[in-house]
């Protein structure tokens, strides 16, 4: 018999923070001009306000996924690894992507059965092309596996830092980025083009610069704060360097740089304080005051719910949105009901696949598999 795996403690000021980001993503999407813009022509109607949060949202996962992924690897195999991140991610995507295909097939007919069959393996892009997820937020799952993928290759196979191995792909995605590397890639064979990943490849994983972020700081003790404050230091220069080179079109340049320092502030004091952080001045203890008070805030009863229905809610959002605004928001009184309307949906139906579909089936499977 195979040792039980340990798990990693629970650290309620992540699962809030998780919970903040899954809730980044849904304002962000349901203030979007690619759900306002139809009603805005058909009605003249426009947007409650607008919230570009999805950015924030999207990398604070990573960075999570970061930190809890090397420390949930402890004491397990790479069969019990596997199983466990199987586990956790595919039934609740499956039942996620079931309920949105309903609702696309019903509602917005743009569902194939080719395009569902793809969006099954989690990876749809690398069969059908970047325009293959079912929901558009399926393309941060890809980043996630291919994390998993190289926790494994790191840790199992090659018996290596997994923070050395997340720096040099942070070092590579530098350096496409910094040259014209993706547009020699696409213009190459199909067979060259599955090694590169986008827009369809396995070698490099898009944003290891954010996981390895949460990697270095689940790693700090080992590191030392002068390597770890240098690594910190240059993934931020690169999130910077890629908003600058990656502008968007509602963001201006100072902006890129507020959004990215805060997001990593917001991870970092999410952190368990360190055994050798103690306030040694005023104001080194305002700050522990401040960071204490903010990690309060974070385990909020709130924010821990939405931190366990976190999964579910970001994978189900768009959809319901997409189908209850245009349809309901067609004058200025119905634009704050609708939108309320939609978020209350959006968590009702998050809360109903976690507590009565997901957490069954998991159990389930935890007994069979």
């Amino acid at each position: 018999m195979s040792p039980k795996p340990s798990s990693a403690p629970r650290m309620l000021s992540l699962d809030g923070l998780r919970g903040a980001a899954a809730m980044a993503v849904v304002l962000s999407h349901y203030t979007s001009l690619s759900i306002w813009w139809p009603i805005m022509e058909a009605h003249g109607v426009r947007p409650p306000l607008r919230l570009n949060l999805g950015e924030f949202g999207v990398e604070l996962f990573f960075m999570i996924s970061g930190f809890v992924i090397p420390l949930s690897m402890t004491g397990k195999t790479s069969g019990q690894f596997f199983r466990s991140r199987f586990i956790r991610l595919y039934p609740t995507f499956w039942i996620c992507l079931l309920f949105s295909t309903v609702i696309h097939a019903i509602f917005l007919h743009d569902v194939t059965v080719g395009k569902f069959l793809a969006n099954l393996t989690m990876i749809p892009r690398q069969f059908l092309g970047p325009a293959a997820c079912i929901e558009g937020s399926y393309w941060t799952l890809e980043c996630e596996l291919f994390f998993y993928l190289t926790c494994a290759a790191a840790v199992f196979l090659f018996r290596t830092s997994l923070v050395a191995v997340l720096s040099v792909l942070a070092a590579i995605y530098f350096l496409i980025l910094s040259s014209n590397f993706s547009a020699l890639i696409e213009q190459a064979p199909r067979l060259l083009q599955v090694l590169y990943y986008r827009p369809y490849g396995w070698l490099f994983i898009p944003y290891a610069h954010l996981f390895l972020i949460g990697a270095a700081s689940s790693q700090r003790a080992h590191l030392g704060n002068r390597l770890y404050w240098t690594i910190i230091g240059c993934c931020l220069a690169l999130c910077l360097y890629e908003d600058a080179i990656n502008p968007t079109e509602d963001e201006a340049g100072w902006q890129a740089v507020v959004s990215n320092v805060l997001t990593l502030v917001a991870f970092l004091a999410a952190l368990p304080a360190s055994r050798n952080s103690e306030p040694s001045s005023a104001s080194r203890a305002g700050l522990s005051a401040g960071i204490a008070a903010y990690q309060r805030f974070l385990t909020s009863p709130f924010l821990i719910f939405l931190g366990r229905i976190s999964y579910p809610l970001y994978l189900v959002h768009f959809g319901i949105g997409m189908v209850i605004l245009p349809r309901l928001a067609q004058t200025n009184a119905l634009v704050y009901p609708s939108f309320f309307l939609a978020i209350v949906c959006a968590i009702a139906v998050a809360t109903f696949i976690a507590d009565f579909l997901d957490t069954p089936l998991r159990n389930r499977l935890q007994k069979v598999l």
